[in-house]
């Protein structure tokens, strides 16, 4: 069929609905405004919002992201004091330094204590979380990260984003 044929046609099935639907490719089946469609994947470089391989609720993405962790056990050194009010945080910084891949701040906890830190705990979304990290466990008694006092205990090594059988045992900082 020739395109001077077509115009009209689409015209006509245009007119015809309240709103002008066409598919996004690899929408597999969904529809959204064309200009909208067009405006979104503008923004997103090219990619399809919805058949997007990137998105977090795509098993693929999923399965990736299982792997992309750490874990183990976290004790506390014999002598090491357990206050009321300490805030113990997980953080993983590249071995280079800059700011932290992945941190997890939790309140009270019992030890020995099983941690976890994953992809689904980075700074910022899209965030390389894999490869050689400096792993960082410590109990912090103001709950800033950014301080260091007497009475704070911790454990910091350097690892690799996949290990899950760490046995790490915190002990009182030096201030």
């Amino acid at each position: 069929m020739k395109i001077s044929k077509l115009i009209p046609l689409m015209l006509l099935s245009t007119a015809c609905s309240d709103v002008a639907h066409e598919k996004f490719p690899g929408g597999q089946g969904r529809t959204t405004d064309s200009k909208q469609a067009e405006t979104t994947q503008a923004v997103l470089g090219g990619l399809d919002p919805l058949n997007n391989p990137l998105a977090s609720s795509d098993p693929r993405t999923a399965a990736a992201a299982n792997s992309a962790r750490l874990a183990g056990t976290a004790r506390l050194a014999p002598g090491a004091t357990l206050r009321p009010g300490m805030s113990f945080f997980i953080a993983a910084r590249p071995l280079g330094g800059g700011a932290p891949l992945a941190v997890k701040r939790l309140g009270a906890v019992e030890f020995p204590y099983l941690f976890e830190l994953s992809a689904e705990n980075r700074m910022m979304e899209g965030t390389d979380f894999s490869g050689p990290v400096y792993l960082t466990l410590r109990l912090d008694g103001d709950g800033n990260p950014l301080t260091r006092q007497p009475g704070d205990i911790g454990v910091s090594l350097e690892t690799k984003v996949g290990e899950t059988n760490l046995d790490l045992t915190l002990v009182p900082e030096n201030n």
